[in-house]
């Protein structure tokens, strides 16, 4: 690929070509296009109990004929010594969609995802496990459903 004239160009010079005038109209949203409305009835979430063993737990339950989009996972092990991986699932086949690692004392994650994590089948949940016996984990997850 042959390099343009712009890559030659000094970092005081990029600024110029990207500068925003204050009468540029600028699209603001805060909600994201998947769906309309805060209120929207396609609006999913859920969270579980404390997991402390390997039994898948559901997280959102399954509608009927759609399937979940999910958006956002929260993850937090409050156990003192255990840490454990979670294993976000499909109710039923019980294939692994993600990952989470929670460390022990607080560990976990908050994770957006910018492209959605889709339970693949229509009308089954989401669920979430622990890799390890021990843990005291608990999962929130939020989305939409299509």
């Amino acid at each position: 690929m042959p390099l343009t004239p712009i890559a030659f160009r000094k970092a005081a010079n990029l600024k110029a070509d990207f500068a925003v005038q204050d009468d540029d109209p600028l699209p603001v949203t805060s909600t994201p296009a998947a769906y309309s409305a805060a209120n929207d009835t396609s609006v999913v979430s859920g969270t579980t109990a404390d997991i402390t063993d390997t039994t898948a737990t559901t997280v959102i339950a399954g509608a009927a004929s759609v399937k979940l989009h999910i958006t956002h996972v929260i993850v937090q092990n409050a156990h003192a010594t255990q840490s454990t991986w979670v294993q976000l699932t499909e109710e039923t086949s019980g294939t692994v969609l993600y990952n989470i690692y929670a460390a022990a004392v607080g560990g976990g994650a908050s994770i957006m995802l910018p492209t959605p994590l889709i339970v693949p089948t229509a009308n089954k949940a989401l669920q979430a496990k622990c890799v390890t016996t021990g843990a005291s984990v608990r999962v929130s997850a939020s989305g939409y459903k299509v």
